[in-house]
């Protein structure tokens, strides 16, 4: 749309004239309504029935015939349904409106419309109604494919369609079939490309993609749209061209120019040995590429090697050397070369993908001519095209409107160019009324166009709206209107403006909302704790958990005051977090229900199924079984895993691999439904299932299951191992369909008692519901488009599909306008569902690959306070300013919050969500229930996120509550330096400045810490570095951490020497009066590996708080540890329940006493001063460590307890050792440094054992 369109439409937006039933104008012509939410958009449609009924034309005559002659369209069949049910009740009212007007109300404002509609020609009326309600039957309400599809049917011969065309509602098989079709026709029969493909990791599915990208939009124009088989020609040209310049180059060559680069001491080409493996492998290459006539992968792998790109980080640019030699590669000619045929190979993949759109289009067209079927984007173009090319009086034409002679066309906002052209030609000179709203425009992922709504709103020669909102109180509809008029543009596009909704007359607001009668509740995501104890964007996973947890505080407490369930609404943006949000609630006994968006092997049930038959098929796996008895299914308490545990449980064990063992026989036997007829009856889950709160849904899905995987078994004849790779694929394939277009989920049954649960929905299918109260935890997510994704745009001349074309970098501004124009929409819908209140979470969080996506949302579009922000509302030129703004500063995040709260204080109030602990439902409002185990504890916050010994960075939600606390970390940040030394101790002054051959050169990060971890529990302690070397090999490469050739890369040699170190060093014992020992002496019997711990914390219902575990550090710790309570107490006053659980790295015996070791990777510094006794003893206090360590003995203590005879804490625990890896080294003069050992008193371990509920029985897994 243009400037001065779009200007224009603005100022008729603001000139339209409310909408009325009984007295607006009903005239030939386009009508646009625009109806806001909540406004009775089918209220007005129904009564718009009455009143074209009523109309006669300027002659005289009726304007309609008959109810026959009315058209409805709307845009889903649930639509459909609801629209003909009320159209139906409406017509009968006015039946007897008009006939007998003593048994009516006449008070009723529905009734005094009818009664308006009729003065002066009640007689009339009565007669038109009684006929309406006679043919009630020809009622002509059509989704629009449905009434494309008829008209192509009836009109078969005037529209030129195939008589008796077959509609095909789903395309995805035809698109499967024609993508593969279209991939051996270029892949499989071209060695070149298949050679390009494997080097580029390219597809089918990367494809596939793209052309459901295209498909989105009719008439979309591809840019690039180059001939596949052109660029080809140019590709094996410039690959014939970069082999030439290998061989006009020559290893001596590239040695005389690459020998004295400055190179970084991690690139592989600082040594001679690592050039000629790089010099050999291009000389090979080029060998492949002659004798097979064609390029090969290696040739296409190595040009990128040798790109600009790739040399680039290789060289050293911290200095003028590096500098220069970055510059000098646009003088080389092999550079150059790889640098030609890179650039083509990305004009091949854009040059393929153009292809393949066009290739699966004409093949589906093909094969749907062959079929004789059409599917539901054809039912739309052809009518469109035939109507286009016949004009307004062509037979077509003159055919539609000889049935239909007035139309209502429902949700226009989710039109396009082909739909509005259909009704534009049909129904010329007709009355046509067009109702919807651009404000909630937000299916452009299935070709709804906005903008062909806006075009079309232009042309309507009356236009009218529906501001008088009837569903939300008129504190919720204010603070909407406060929110929105923040903005000059708050839907960020001059064709939508926002008008202040008004308010209908309501009940009175109920007394019992909790925190006060406010409309707008925001739950606000306080910053994390980063480097320096700086405030940081907390990670998208932490904020959903928090505001998940928050969300479910609030429903339950609503519950317990008197709130129905049903009324209550959790909307989400994607199936994978409504099931996460039913998680929660169910662990809080509040029934739930995620409405139309449950994929059945998606659900909890069949996680557990799949867990209870791999345990039933493989009995003598320990490990299986025990998963398969800490089911829910399966119905075991805590006590009895507990029990199960422990020595004098033994007989117990053996009968229930006995029972398991029949059950497996009966299953081979007789088949799979018969062995889970017999499960169900000895383990009671029909009857057990039908208590809990939401048992008949957790049944059905069962049941549900059942069935898929009996019939799965009589058609595939699957036996055992198959049945569980049937299941086992299908989960995976819900996983990966997400919410995918095109998307077939196996949905949930649907259960009448579904209507009494809270509702769990997404917000796309929450359009035109509306809830008592609504909970929004993310809305703050938003999908910024990325700089390298294929995007859509609208242009002058139509919508574009940029992917990769030279103007793709200026299209990126005006495609993320868009984006966070149909987000502000989204956010529109979502927030006019509440009646009473919606609470919406909110705050400065980041998503690791989308990077701060809080910022670049509808929300914070809306929320910025140009007072705090210092950034002046433009329109929506100004979001991407407000949005660097925001992502420049965390912590500014609350004061913007707290000035639209301050601004608003009837309207809004916020709490800050910092707590994951999540109360269950009272017993008065849910049914008991048992508390079986479940592999996610039902205690909330579970312990794997508050104390995971593992993971130590679940241990960031202990320190969240007090800012100044650093984060903590199991293993370093990957861009974090060491440089913590002054010029005077060393010139280095990071890790990066050390050779690869120097072990604290070793990569930061996650990946490399899980691999030291493995190397160490798969080696022996006492084995030759000869036999250490292959293990540390395999690990470290298959953790992509060694470059090409892995075995002569340096970085195994640094491994295997900090591991000699490491098991050479002797623990520093002598506070303690002990022996040294180092672990060389260890003997393997004796030690256990990431050993696993569950450490009950009192009974079911007790609590541990912070306090009594700082209380038992404060009376019995020693040194740092007893100051360390105070630190503990600073974290808050959290409490916890349930159990914890987590891994100790090694569990020792050495000389009778037991020890547990715990491997650090932390770059803690690069001198010998990082890694004395003090700085270690501090690095373990601010990492939280001390709590760690103390956790292990601990668990350990109560373990031993149960499993040594005479068990004595002194003679037999021997304490915690922590192996700070990179302090293992030959720059490192004292032989102990690296270690940090403690040997807590009995006294305060004991202590500890107490706080967290000392008289539950242990248990330990071996």
């Amino acid at each position: 749309m243009s400037a001065g369109t779009r200007a224009s439409a603005q100022g008729d937006m603001a000139a339209r004239e409310p909408f009325r039933a009984d007295r607006s104008p009903f005239l030939p012509g386009i009508a646009l309504i625009e109806a806001s939410a909540g406004t009775g958009k089918t209220f007005n449609i129904a009564k718009s029935m009455v009143r074209l009924l009523l109309e006669r034309r300027s002659d005289g005559a009726w304007m309609v015939d008959g109810l026959a002659n009315i058209l409805v369209v709307t845009f889903t069949k649930a639509a459909t349904n609801e629209l003909v049910t009320r159209i139906r009740q409406e017509l009968r009212l006015a039946e007897r409106v008009f006939a007998a007007p003593d048994t009516v109300d006449q008070a009723q404002p529905s009734v005094q419309i009818l009664n308006a509609m009729a003065v002066g020609r009640r007689e009339d009326a009565a007669a038109r109604l009684r006929d309406a309600v006679a043919t009630l039957d020809a009622l002509a309400v059509f989704t629009i494919h449905g009434f494309c599809k008829r008209v192509l049917d009836e009109y078969a011969l005037e529209s030129g369609t195939p008589f008796e065309a077959d509609l095909l509602e789903d395309e995805q098989d035809l698109e499967r079939l024609a993508l593969q079709d279209w991939w051996r026709r270029w892949v499989y029969d071209d060695g070149f490309l298949a050679a390009l493909v494997v080097a580029e990791g390219w597809t089918p599915d990367r494809f596939h993609a793209d052309y459901r990208l295209a498909q989105r939009v009719a008439d979309v124009r591809l840019d690039p749209d180059e001939a596949a088989s052109e660029v080809r020609a140019a590709l094996l040209q410039q690959a014939t061209a970069f082999a030439a310049a290998w061989r006009a180059l020559g290893a001596d060559g590239a040695e005389q120019w690459l020998a004295n680069k400055p190179f970084n001491n991690s690139s592989p080409l600082v040594t001679a040995d690592g050039r000629r493996a790089l010099f050999a492998q291009l000389d090979d290459a080029v060998r492949e590429s002659e004798l097979t006539g064609l390029p090969g992968v290696s040739l296409l792998t190595l040009a990128r090697r040798v790109s600009t790109e790739a040399l680039s980080k290789d060289f050293n640019k911290r200095s003028n050397a590096g500098k220069a030699a970055v510059l000098d590669l646009a003088a080389q000619p092999l550079v150059q070369a790889a640098d030609r045929l890179l650039l083509c190979c990305a004009r091949m993949e854009q040059a393929l993908r153009a292809d393949c759109v066009h290739f699966v289009r004409r093949w589906i067209d093909s094969e749907k001519t062959r079929r004789t079927a059409l599917g539901f984007d054809d039912l739309l173009q052809r009518l469109a095209g035939a109507l286009a090319q016949q004009g307004p009086d062509g037979l077509l034409a003159r055919a539609v409107r000889a049935q239909f002679q007035a139309a209502l066309i429902d949700e226009f906002q989710d039109t396009d160019s082909h739909q509005f052209a259909i009704f534009r030609t049909a129904l010329q000179g007709c009355p046509l009324f067009l109702i919807g709203d651009p404000k909630q425009a937000i299916y452009g992922f299935r070709g709804a166009d906005v903008q062909a709504y806006l075009e079309a709103a232009n042309t309507a020669e009356r236009q009218f709206t529906l501001e008088r909102n009837f569903r939300s109180t008129p504190r919720m509809v204010e603070a909407v209107n406060a929110l929105f008029a923040r903005r000059r543009q708050p839907f960020a596009d001059d064709g939508i403006a926002y008008h202040r909704a008004e308010a209908a007359t309501h009940a009175a607001e109920p007394a019992r909302l909790p925190d006060g009668p406010h409309a707008l509740h925001w739950l606000f995501v306080p910053p994390a704790t980063g480097r320096g104890n700086a405030p940081a964007f907390t990670a998208a996973t932490e904020a959903r958990r928090l505001l998940f947890a928050a969300c479910a505080r609030h429903i339950v407490r609503n519950i317990d005051d008197g709130w129905t369930p049903g009324k209550l609404a959790v909307l989400v943006r994607s199936a994978s977090e409504g099931i996460e949000m039913a998680r929660v609630l169910r662990q809080a006994r509040v029934p739930a229900v995620v409405s139309g968006l449950g994929d059945v092997m998606q659900s909890e049930e069949a996680a557990e199924l799949l867990l209870v038959l791999e345990g039933i098929a493989s009995p003598r796996q320990v490990a299986r079984l025990r998963a398969a008895l800490g089911t829910t299914l399966w119905g075991l308490s805590h006590a009895d895993l507990l029990h199960l545990a422990t020595p004098e449980a033994e007989s117990a064990w053996t009968g229930i691999t006995d029972a398991v063992d029949a059950l497996r026989e009966r299953w081979t036997i007789r088949g799979l439904l018969p062995m889970l007829q017999q499960w169900y009856a000895e383990r009671g889950v029909t009857e057990r299932l039908l208590r809990e709160p939401e048992g008949e849904r957790r049944l059905t899905n069962l049941r549900h299951l059942e069935e898929l995987l009996h019939a799965a078994v009589m058609s595939e004849h699957l036996n055992v191992e198959g049945t569980l790779r049937w299941l086992r694929t299908q989960m995976a394939e819900a996983a990966e369909r997400g919410e995918r277009p095109g998307n077939r989920p196996i949905t949930e049954l649907r259960l009448e008692s579904d209507a009494d649960a809270v509702q769990i929905v997404t917000v796309h299918k929450s359009k035109g519901l509306e809830y008592d109260i609504v909970y929004c935890p993310t809305l703050w997510s938003a999908f910024p488009v990325q700089p390298d994704a294929a995007v859509l745009v609208h242009e002058a001349d139509g919508v574009v599909l940029d992917h990769g074309s030279p103007r793709r970098v200026a299209r990126q501004a005006p495609a993320d306008r868009e984006r966070l124009a149909e987000e502000s929409r989204l956010l529109y819908v979502a927030l006019t569902r509440a009646r009473f209140r919606t609470v919406v979470g909110w705050g400065p969080i980041t998503h690791r690959q989308r990077g701060d996506v809080a910022a670049q949302s509808a929300l914070s579009w809306l929320l910025f306070d140009t007072g705090v922000g210092g950034v002046p509302d433009t329109g929506a030129a100004s979001a991407q300013p407000m949005a660097d703004v925001l992502a420049a500063n965390p912590q500014a995040w609350q004061a913007h919050l707290e000035a639209v709260v301050a601004a608003q204080p009837d309207l809004m109030a916020m709490e800050i969500a910092d707590s994951m602990l999540v109360p269950s439902l009272s017993r008065s409002s849910a049914t008991s229930q048992p508390a079986p185990v479940v592999r996610v504890l039902p205690d909330d916050p579970s312990p794997a996120r508050r104390f995971d010994t593992y993971r130590i960075a679940s241990f960031t939600s202990l320190s969240r509550p007090q800012a100044g606390v650093a984060a903590v970390r199991d293993v370093d940040d990957p861009e974090e330096d060491a440089a913590i030394v002054s010029g005077d101790e060393a010139p280095l002054r990071s890790p990066r400045d050390l050779p690869r051959e120097d072990f604290r050169a070793f990569p930061a990060g996650r990946e490399a810490g899980i691999a030291l971890h493995a190397v160490f529990e798969h080696s022996p302690f006492d084995a030759s570095p000869d036999t250490l070397r292959p293990v540390v090999l395999q690990h470290l490469q298959q953790a992509g951490l060694l470059s090409s050739p892995p075995d002569a890369d340096p970085r195994v040699t640094a491994v295997v020497d900090m591991m000699q170190r490491t098991l050479e060093t002797p623990l520093p014992l002598e506070a303690w009066g002990l022996p040294q020992f180092a672990l060389r002496e260890l003997r393997s019997a004796r030690a256990r590996h990431e050993w696993q711990f569950l450490l009950p914390m009192g009974q079911q219902d007790a609590l541990v708080t912070r306090e009594q575990l700082a209380a038992a550090f404060a009376q019995h710790g020693v040194g740092p540890v007893a100051s360390y309570a105070e630190i503990l107490r600073a974290l808050g006053p959290t409490q916890l329940h349930g159990y914890l659980t987590g891994f100790v790295d090694l569990l020792f015996e050495h000389d009778g006493r037991w020890w547990v070791v715990d491997w650090k990777s932390n770059q803690l510094g690069i001198t010998a001063a990082a890694y004395s006794a003090e700085a270690l003893s501090a690095v373990m206090v601010d990492h939280h460590y001390v709590l760690q360590y103390h956790l292990y003995l601990t668990a350990a203590h109560r373990f031993l307890r149960h499993r040594v005879p005479d068990y004595d804490y002194e003679r037999h625990l021997g304490g915690a050792a922590y192996a700070f890896l990179r302090g293992f080294g030959s720059f490192n003069p004292a032989p102990a440094q690296g270690w940090y050992v403690d040997r807590p008193p009995r006294a305060l371990i004991e202590a500890l054992s107490a706080a967290l509920g000392e008289h539950t029985p242990a248990a330990g897994t071996t």
